[in-house]
């Protein structure tokens, strides 16, 4: 059976094909912190800190759990293979989480995450405020690091319906 970042939206989140391009500026913003749960491959790393990004890697949900709660990150990237992994994200995106983790859900309301794709796919998510927020991406239309590097949050919640 094939798994894809598409099947997240069972869980409740809602995407949307396609970010919308007026929240890609045309130049890397300023250096970002960046969180990485699990592996990304070098040549993405190295697109990443060669434009200043700072990456504070994890490989457990446990590492990346005290990592968002010592600290507010401007991105979060997620391997989905990593065992838990999506219910971390479902956790902090969706809330109802413990209070430990609540904090972080709040600080991390208009944090990107970045759910790279599966083993062998080139889909991933882009999740910010599901689920107006919520897209999918294709690497070989808009390359990772590029969204990462250039995602204007403020653009994009622009576009959110006043409340």
């Amino acid at each position: 059976m094939s798994v894809s970042i598409a099947g997240l939206s069972t869980a409740g989140i809602k995407f949307t094909r396609g970010m919308p391009r007026i929240a890609l500026g045309l130049e890397a913003v300023e250096p970002r912190k960046i969180l990485v749960l699990g592996s990304i491959d070098r040549f993405l790393e190295r697109r990443l800190e060669s434009a200043g990004a700072k990456l504070a890697k994890t490989s457990s949900i446990l590492e990346a759990q005290r990592a968002l709660v010592a600290q507010t990150f401007d991105a979060v990237l997620v391997q989905p293979e990593v065992h838990g992994a999506l219910d971390l994200v479902k956790t902090i995106k969706l809330g109802g989480s413990a209070a430990s983790l609540r904090s972080a859900g709040d600080r991390h309301t208009a944090v990107p995450f970045f759910v790279l794709p599966f083993s062998g796919e080139t889909e991933y998510a882009v999740i910010v405020r599901p689920p107006l927020l919520a897209y999918l991406e294709d690497e070989q239309q808009l390359p990772i690091a590029e969204a990462v590097l250039k995602l204007d949050v403020d653009a994009l919640t622009r576009r959110l319906p006043s409340a």
